[in-house]
């Protein structure tokens, strides 16, 4: 064979070898093939959907209700307003939202109960119903209330006070006629190191 000849037959062997090559190179390139076998693609956080649980305990989004009662527990919730079962939440380091879905819940009895709990003070709470009203309490647990600071205002009218808490509204039935209510609500804030809630005596 002529060196001519193998020549030819050489560079014939080398299109047949290297063709294919060049020619899946140029169609994985151009999306024209795809390997088989399964692709495995890493997945990519999406944003956060409020009303799921787990969300971010600070910032924009939710959490659920009982990591709410916790943050209420541990002292970190500083208000709460609650909105159609929406609660929006301002903690000592951010906020979130707390999306309550069964109507028959408490919330603010449920904030007061955890409040309890952790020795803390219960959460200033606002509702697009205004202030709740709670069951009637004793003069000593009013006083207190004073002390903490959660009275805004009392109406005395005979042996009764209509209180309007920073939370709820509730009546106190004075235990003894001669109590000097006035007197008793200064030295209260006096001691809590608070100031006095307005007080107004309704003529009997």
């Amino acid at each position: 064979m002529s060196a001519r000849a193998a020549f030819s037959v050489l560079a014939l062997c080398l299109v047949v070898a290297i063709g294919p090559l060049v020619t899946t190179g140029i169609a994985v390139a151009l999306g024209g093939w795809v390997p088989a076998g399964p692709v495995v693609a890493t997945p990519r956080p999406g944003p956060f959907q409020p009303g799921q649980p787990g969300g971010p305990r600070s910032g924009p989004g939710s959490v659920d209700y009982d990591a709410f009662l916790d943050d209420v527990r541990t002292g970190r919730v500083m208000d709460v307003m609650d909105v159609d079962g929406r609660l929006a939440v301002t903690t000592t380091d951010g906020g979130y939202e707390v999306f309550v879905t069964d109507p028959s819940l408490d919330v603010l009895a449920d904030m007061e109960a955890a409040a309890a709990e952790g020795g803390v003070d219960v959460p200033a709470y606002g509702s697009d119903d205004g202030p709740q009203a709670g069951p009637p309490r004793t003069y000593e647990a009013f006083l207190d209330d004073v002390r903490g600071g959660r009275i805004s205002d009392v109406v005395h009218e005979g042996d009764h006070l209509t209180v309007g808490g920073r939370n709820r509204t509730y009546e106190v039935t004075l235990p003894d006629g001669t109590i000097d209510v006035l007197r008793d609500i200064e030295e209260a804030a006096a001691a809590g190191g608070v100031s006095p809630p307005a007080y107004t005596k309704v003529p009997a």
